[in-house]
């Protein structure tokens, strides 16, 4: 599965109030890390039924279930990343099962916060970059290593959904 990009994915009035929501509203915990390491930013984790975060699954289940199969979504959560908290290389999961991973850049654009990944496992040197911009939604393998830049001059946010596939 390649990488995929999607721009504008989400109304402009919506993904500013997911932006000003997350960052001011919804509390977060310095507990997230890529790796068995210490914690490296602060995320918080979405229950089932939180209305707003339900209507995105709908949306991407109604855009990209054709494409992926049925996705069951194993965990829904935003990362906030200030300054010089930076992640690690890791992948999201290494079970044979897991369907895409699915991230949602929610904040405006700030300096740097690129995301990186490996796109051959087999060469720890080919690393590519993807341009932090708010509203972009990426899709990529969950087996893929990658990791997250945080901005050097404000909090870099972004919203994760972690999924499953059934085989068939």
């Amino acid at each position: 599965m390649d990488l995929r990009i999607i721009d504008n994915w989400l109304d402009k009035d919506l993904i500013k109030h997911l932006s000003d929501q997350f960052l001011y509203t919804y509390p977060h915990f310095f507990v997230e890390k890529s790796r068995d390491t210490k914690p490296l930013m602060y995320s918080h984790d979405f229950t089932p039924g939180n209305p707003l975060i339900s209507f995105i699954e709908e949306k991407i289940k109604n855009q990209f279930e054709a494409e992926y199969g049925e996705l069951n979504f194993t965990r829904i959560y935003f990362n906030v990343a200030h300054p010089g908290m930076n992640g690690e290389f890791h992948v999201d999961s290494k079970d044979t099962n897991s369907g895409p991973s699915i991230m949602l850049m929610v904040t405006p654009k700030g300096e740097g916060g690129d995301f990186y990944y490996r796109p051959d496992p087999q060469d720890n040197l080919c690393i590519e970059k993807i341009e932090y911009e708010q509203n972009r939604l990426l899709i990529f393998d969950a087996h893929m290593e990658h990791y997250g830049q945080s901005f050097t001059d404000k909090a870099r946010i972004t919203l994760v959904f972690k999924t499953y596939v059934e085989p068939n």
